[in-house]
């Protein structure tokens, strides 16, 4: 079962997720902490603290210029220099920071999807142009990490395409998704019971901004919708929610970043650089084409995330972001899996120990996703089981820790698995799953 968690965005600045590819980027080989790369950061502006990394210039890196790119569809930057400690802030809480300050094993797997590695030029490579394998990545990574945010989807999902979304009916859906999430959080460890006074504490002063009489309904499951219902935008008007806004705004920038809402009205998209630079800095956002349906995949399995990882985050993805795909199957296209996962493997392995079964094989679906093809996690972790206890492979691929998303470890020969299959194939009847 996954930890509930959520990100607390009680700050005013909007997420682009352009700059947490500058700092996985930048922050490769820091040691000194969260400071170590925040220093980091900051030296790519002018008068940063320290000089700027060696092959980098200073000038190269300038989010505004960088951001006014046709491939990008909302050009509000966001992070300032003197907001940058947000940046990091945000980066722990995504977990692309771990707790002992370095790099995580989730910025492993947004490294290994990075378009041009060893690029130096910020121009040549501009973070905040997101591949398909990145948004891809970013879906999963936000999900697990800020579980406001699938709720959050599934409302959205509830409006036809092209439907707009101001910031008043934004306001109103953060706090139908912030509700959501403390409904589902039953219980009573430190953590869960942290989490709950958070989740109380922000929808309470919500409450006191939009002016109820109780801001206490908002926290009550049942006075929560009842209220909800009541603020029609015209109660809204004249009424700044500057929380709900900062909740909602943040979110519905990176959900712009990954492409399930769009800042141009597709019935009447710009004419000239005018009413382009007009749109993409507005506060008014599109349902895209795929953002319903991806919503109603998502729908099915809300209730548990783990399930959503493993079942059909590369199905919502692909239907979310338009794409076409043929799906792979664990036992009649092993061998093809099998290659993808050798590709993968080197941006995988670790120095010392064995290789984490999730970092592995999220890179193998991204990868997948990126030549047309759907590959679920579990239909890798299928695949390894079946390997795992089959007479000729058993002795080459073990895996161990627990079996659930980010538990499980194996260690594999340095050739790979398509060696193991050259002359003979897995049997079906190979894949049950044992302890």
């Amino acid at each position: 079962m996954i930890e509930a968690r959520f990100c607390n965005y009680n700050k005013d600045y909007q997420q682009r997720l352009g700059f947490l590819k500058v700092v996985n980027r930048v922050g490769q080989g820091a040691r000194g902490g969260p400071g170590d790369i925040l220093d980091r950061v900051k030296s790519l502006y002018p008068g940063g603290r320290r000089p700027p990394l060696a092959g980098r210039r200073m000038e190269e890196f300038d989010p505004k210029a960088l951001i006014r790119d046709e491939r990008i569809p909302s050009w509000i930057v966001g992070f300032v220099p003197k907001t940058l400690d947000r940046l990091v802030w945000w980066a722990e809480k995504v977990g692309l920071v771990a707790q002992s300050g370095r790099l995580s094993e989730w910025a492993a797997i947004l490294h290994g999807v990075r378009c041009r590695p060893g690029e130096q030029s910020w121009m040549q490579d501009n973070p905040f142009i997101l591949s398909l394998e990145e948004r891809a990545f970013f879906v999963q990574l936000l999900f697990f990490h800020d579980q406001v945010l699938p709720f959050l989807v599934h409302h959205l999902g509830q409006f036809d395409a092209g439907a707009s979304i101001g910031v008043a009916e934004s306001c109103v859906l953060v706090t139908q998704a912030l509700g959501d999430l403390l409904d589902t959080v039953k219980g009573n460890s430190p953590a869960e019971l942290q989490l709950r006074l958070e989740l109380r504490d922000v929808l309470e002063r919500i409450g006191k901004q939009f002016k109820l009489d109780d801001p206490r309904k908002l926290v009550n499951s049942e006075t929560r919708r009842e209220v909800l219902k009541t603020l029609v935008s015209e109660r809204l008007k004249g009424v700044r929610v500057k929380l709900a806004e900062y909740h909602a705004i943040s979110r519905l920038e990176q959900l712009t970043d990954l492409g399930l809402l769009t800042k141009e009205d597709p019935n009447q998209p710009p004419v000239d650089d005018a009413s382009r630079e007009k749109t993409r800095t507005s506060w008014t956002w599109y349902v895209s084409p795929g953002l319903p349906a991806a919503a109603r995949i998502l729908a099915a399995r809300l209730a548990d995330l783990e399930s959503f990882f493993q079942e059909s985050w590369m199905r919502f993805c692909a239907v979310g972001l338009g794409q076409k795909t043929h799906e792979l199957d664990a036992f009649e296209d092993q061998r093809q899996i099998a290659e993808l996962l050798d590709e993968t493997l080197p941006n995988a392995r670790r120095q010392i120990g064995p290789v984490q079964v999730h970092t592995w094989a999220s890179l193998s679906c991204l990868r997948a996703l990126g030549r047309g093809y759907l590959l679920e996690l579990a239909t890798i972790e299928r695949l390894l089981e079946a390997m795992r206890i089959n007479s000729h492979t058993s002795n080459s691929v073990r895996l161990s820790g627990r079996a659930e998303l980010r538990g499980r470890t194996a260690a594999v020969p340095k050739t790979g698995l398509s060696e193991l299959l050259k002359d003979f194939t897995v049997a079906e009847g190979d894949r049950h799953v044992t302890d």
